[in-house]
């Protein structure tokens, strides 16, 4: 996908279309399978930029969880820290904070790729991370899921941007042509003999 589109409409396109869809939580799936998805899908998504941030997370947290219980009480959230290689350690700050519960995370791969510092695989849906890049400290991740998890089923991958398209085009004419193209392209990668 990259440089098929400016960084702005990939940005809103890879938004658009991750936006909606479950995260699964490492080592946290319930035992009702058939709940899983649904306790495991986020209602909101919180984007926290940080640098040298190391003393203002915990109180972060904790602010954010008192609004959001007070203000939206029952809903379900995240919080991504997208920490940018903090030298006063950001992001074992968060990993920390990170123990006990299932929402909170630390970003750092693909601002590894922003900068240069990180590898990828290219396969027919994008970019991927090679299982050896990702940051999975403090994480329970049995041996082979991200294997599994970073492998692409071009016939799951096809059910998927079909999905997309009916809900972008839900907003008709408003939706830009590039995000449209996009999509187009991505559906042509993904079929048999691309």
């Amino acid at each position: 996908m990259a440089g098929v589109l400016p960084r702005h409409v990939e940005g809103t396109y890879n938004g658009i279309t991750i936006g909606n869809q479950a995260r699964w939580v490492w080592g946290s799936v319930p035992a009702n399978a058939e709940r899983a998805e649904e306790s495991m899908a986020y209602d909101l998504a919180i984007v926290l930029p940080t640098y040298n941030e190391s003393g203002n997370v915990a109180p972060m947290v904790e602010r954010l969880e008192n609004t959001l219980a007070n203000a939206l009480p029952g809903i379900r959230y995240e919080v991504l820290f997208v920490d940018d290689d903090s030298p006063d350690g950001t992001a074992e700050v968060v990993r920390r904070l990170a123990r006990g519960r299932d929402n909170l995370r630390v970003l750092r791969w693909i601002i590894d790729r922003c900068t240069g510092t990180a590898k990828a695989r290219e396969t027919a849906i994008g970019h991927l991370p090679h299982t050896e890049d990702l940051d999975t400290q403090g994480l329970n991740i049995a041996p082979g899921a991200l294997a599994e998890l970073l492998a692409v089923d071009p016939a799951l991958w096809r059910t998927e941007f079909e999905g997309i398209a009916t809900y972008i085009n839900e907003f008709g004419a408003r939706v830009p042509l590039a995000l449209h193209t996009e999509l187009a392209d991505a559906l042509q990668r993904v079929e048999p003999n691309a």
